[in-house]
């Protein structure tokens, strides 16, 4: 189990909440290219008003191979720092990059690793907050960096929550997707 994986077991949980998602299907240029049979689509209001504190970005991910295949998508999104991450551009420059890492308090359960049949689709939901760098107008894009290094959860790791469960009988998850995605940026505008 890498440094990555470690890391879900030492996490915190808690809620937030969002605006009304986007809710225009991905089109053909919408898609990332293909890893490892998976592309995954990111959609975001094109303008926001910088009194708003938070919106809800939709991620839809597409198994574009002929098995089932199962994504590592952590239920609590405020745990997906360096799973499923947001990042902001501005100009040429990365102004924040979401969640924020958590030291602990989440373990990881068969439950955050959803099955995609084949050629179908999957839409999860996460939140892209409009604080600090972001509350200020102007011009930006955002992308998604989807990331798994791991084919099995054997259990048995010490945490601060306790010992950590072997999940789909401690070997290799049936049709895990491993590799790093990054979704095509999309603009949006954060308007006074």
């Amino acid at each position: 189990m890498n440094t990555s994986a470690l890391g879900l077991v030492f996490l915190v949980a808690c809620g937030s909440g969002s605006s009304a998602p986007p809710t225009a299907p991905p089109t053909a240029a919408d898609w990332s290219e293909a890893v490892a049979g998976l592309r995954v689509s990111l959609a975001v209001p094109a303008t926001v008003s910088a009194s708003t504190k938070e919106v809800e970005a939709t991620i839809t991910l597409r198994n574009d191979t002929d098995e089932p295949m199962r994504v590592l998508v952590v239920r609590p999104e405020i745990f997906r720092a360096n799973i499923s991450s947001l990042r902001v551009w501005q100009a040429d420059h990365v102004v924040s990059l979401q969640p924020d890492p958590h030291p602990h308090g989440y373990l990881v359960t068969e439950d955050d690793f959803p099955q995609i049949a084949p050629h179908a689709t999957y839409s999860y939901k996460q939140t892209l907050r409009i604080d600090g760098a972001l509350a200020t107008p102007g011009d930006y894009e955002v992308e998604l960096l989807l990331e798994n290094q791991n084919k099995r959860w054997p259990g048995g790791v010490q945490t601060l929550d306790g010992p950590t469960k072997p999940l789909f009988g401690g070997t290799d998850v049936p049709g895990m997707w491993v590799g790093k995605l990054t979704s095509q940026r999309r603009r949006f505008s954060v308007r006074a």
